[in-house]
């Protein structure tokens, strides 16, 4: 497993009962709050101000090569905003949100996030920016924001697009999101200035 620190990346692996430090992986040194690994063993990492993609080589015997990454950064030149990121997997679908412009796709060809005309989010003021994203057991995908302090919900539909539901949560205090988790049984919790449990 991956695990984000406020200076960097560290790689543990199970063994014999127990987790042992691979190492740090090296020439990265920002924060990292949140990871997803592609099937292709990529990195795409986020923070604030930050986004970043890891490649690794292959050793002789297949395994991956932590310590020779290739390590690519994006920023503003590639249509990300200076502030909060996260980056995200759905159905197997990177997806990157920011605390100020919501979700967007990367295109690899122009190296470029473009926004997701799948998630046009917006909260009741108006305001895009996500802070969390979460999918459900039934495909339904949350969007939390700090900021606005609210809720909205994607709903996939017959025809695969996705209906963005924002009044069942009319009735939550306004409160900082910074945290979604999702049951099996469809009970959807919210943590940040308080605690909200949500049964569908």
């Amino acid at each position: 497993i991956y695990v984000g620190l406020n200076d960097g990346l560290e790689s543990f692996i199970y063994s014999n009962g127990q987790w042992i430090s691979e190492g740090r992986i090296p020439g990265l040194h920002e924060e990292v709050r949140t990871i997803v690994e592609t099937k292709e063993s990529d990195l795409w990492l986020a923070s604030a101000g930050m986004t970043a993609r890891l490649k690794f080589p292959r050793k002789a015997n297949g395994e991956v090569d932590l310590q020779q990454p290739t390590i690519e950064r994006f920023g503003n030149e590639h249509g990300l905003s200076s502030g909060w990121r996260y980056v995200y997997s759905l159905n197997d679908r990177l997806v990157l949100t920011t605390d100020s412009d919501g979700v967007f796709i990367y295109d690899e060809q122009s190296r470029r996030f473009l926004p997701d005309p799948t998630f046009d989010v917006s909260f009741s003021d108006g305001f895009r920016g996500v802070d969390i994203l979460a999918e459900d057991s039934k495909g339904n995908v949350w969007f939390g924001s700090e900021q606005a302090g609210e809720v909205v919900v994607a709903v996939p539909q017959s025809d695969g697009e996705y209906e963005i539901e924002k009044t069942a949560f009319k009735n939550i205090s306004k409160a900082a999101i910074v945290s979604i988790y999702t049951d099996p049984d469809g009970v959807v919790w919210f943590g940040g200035d308080g605690l909200f449990r949500y049964d569908s």
